[in-house]
């Protein structure tokens, strides 16, 4: 019910200008996640994430600030998925997004360079802690709150 209402305060909010841009994942598993469609909206602090290609109907919401769970799009194999810590920070190179348990440990953590959301701007391309390679990283995850 908590999240129900945190999901419906973030959409009665002022509409703010997205910009919706597709994303190349990185890292040994991006074969199987492929491409994502990224929807970011940078005055709400929210990004959308839709795998259309390899899992049509997949979806994820990071809103900054947010308890409730990442996952909005169709759950595979029936499972529900708990209520998470949300991050959304935008820095001038990159944009982060992940989540943490509610007793603070970090679970995920992901960036795309920021430069992608200009108009002829390079190529988008994910990073994400888990499962990439990208292990090293963590001690800047670790700076998250």
């Amino acid at each position: 019910m908590a999240a129900l209402f945190v999901w419906l305060a973030m959409l009665s909010g002022a509409a703010a200008e997205s910009v919706t841009l597709r994303c190349k994942m990185r890292g040994p598993e991006a074969a199987f996640w492929g491409p994502l469609i990224l929807t970011v909206e940078e005055d709400a602090r929210h990004v959308h994430i839709d795998m259309l290609e390899r899992h049509p109907g997949e979806t994820f919401d990071y809103w900054d600030g947010a308890l409730a769970p990442v996952r909005t799009g169709k759950i595979p194999f029936g499972m529900e998925p708990p209520p998470v810590a949300q991050f959304v920070k935008f820095t001038p190179s990159r944009i982060e997004v992940g989540f943490r348990a509610v007793d603070g440990e970090l679970l995920h953590w992901a960036w795309f360079n920021r430069s992608a959301l200009r108009a002829h701007g390079p190529a988008c391309h994910w990073h994400s802690l888990w499962g990439f390679d990208l292990a090293d990283n963590e001690s800047g995850a670790n700076s998250q709150q």
